[in-house]
């Protein structure tokens, strides 16, 4: 990404990690699409903080993105100019996941600007929020940041975090295991309501997320992530595809309709581990 220098057109993202506990400087794919739409408009973006090596997370399945907390501040650029980018943006996202348009409330995307000294706040829509709306969308980055640095990170037999529906909210522990070409997923719920919803068919399968460490353009031949094209659309008659070239699983979701219509759970048994004598919830597996 461009580093901050003279430019007097800048947006600095103060991007969301769901993987704190990792040390990794992170977006979403979703935000880094927004940054090429932002550089397309030739303003210079900058992800917080500056200077750090910057890879993103995809995910496979449905995407949450719009409740994904997001913060943008403009230094120099109209507020108007990058609403417009963002709800072609969301537009375009909604079309993808297959979503119908939320309502503004609905989003957790925050821009700020500075007028007169005092810094003014505004939804994606360009209306302005207040004190209240605002420490709503930050308290999803310490809810975040706090479940990443858990004491209970880890479990015998598990090593990665099991998901619901790509958010957040943790609710049990995942081991992949690869066969071949095909990996599968263990996993342990220790969420009661989860397990619930489980069992009533609510949720059906499992989705997984990754962070992508090095990714090339079809068009440019070049790092994806400092390039502006971006996957799906064309140029010169020739469709931008994006070949991941080094990818490390993160997480492990489960969710109520997976994208991939094998990826469906079976076999769920309860087992033994922390009893109710203890006064644990009991994993279900």
């Amino acid at each position: 990404m461009a580093e901050a220098g003279s430019a007097t057109k800048q947006v600095r993202i103060r991007a969301h990690n769901p993987y704190l506990h990792r040390d990794r400087h992170l977006i979403t794919r979703e935000t880094l699409q927004l940054i090429k739409l932002l550089r397309a408009e030739g303003i210079d973006v900058v992800v917080e903080p500056a200077g750090e090596e910057l890879d993103y997370v995809v995910r496979k399945g449905v995407i949450e993105f719009l409740q994904q907390p997001l913060v943008l501040t403009l230094i120099g650029v109209p507020i108007s100019i990058v609403s417009g980018v963002i709800a072609n943006w969301i537009t375009e996202q909604l079309r993808i996941n297959r979503r119908k348009a939320p309502e503004s409330s609905e989003t957790n995307i925050v821009l700020e600007t500075t007028e007169t000294g005092t810094t003014v706040r505004f939804d994606h829509r360009g209306e302005k929020i207040d004190d209240a709306q605002f420490n709503k969308v930050m308290e999803l980055f310490n809810r975040a940041h706090e479940a990443s640095r858990s004491p209970d990170w880890g479990k015998p037999g598990y090593d990665r975090p099991l998901y619901l529906e790509h958010t957040h909210t943790m609710v049990g522990w995942a081991k992949l295991i690869g066969d071949g070409d095909v990996t599968r997923a263990k996993c342990v719920i220790t969420d009661d309501d989860t397990w619930e919803r489980w069992q009533k068919g609510e949720l059906r399968g499992f989705s997984i997320a990754g962070i992508v460490e090095k990714s090339t353009c079809s068009i440019c031949n070049g790092d994806y992530r400092a390039c502006n094209h971006m996957t799906g659309r064309y140029y010169d008659g020739k469709e931008c595809m994006n070949r991941i070239d080094k990818l490390t699983l993160t997480d492990v979701s489960i969710v109520r309709d997976p994208i991939n219509s094998e990826c469906i759970a079976h076999g769920p048994q309860r087992t033994e581990e922390g009893s109710r004598k203890s006064r644990k919830k009991k994993p279900h597996r």
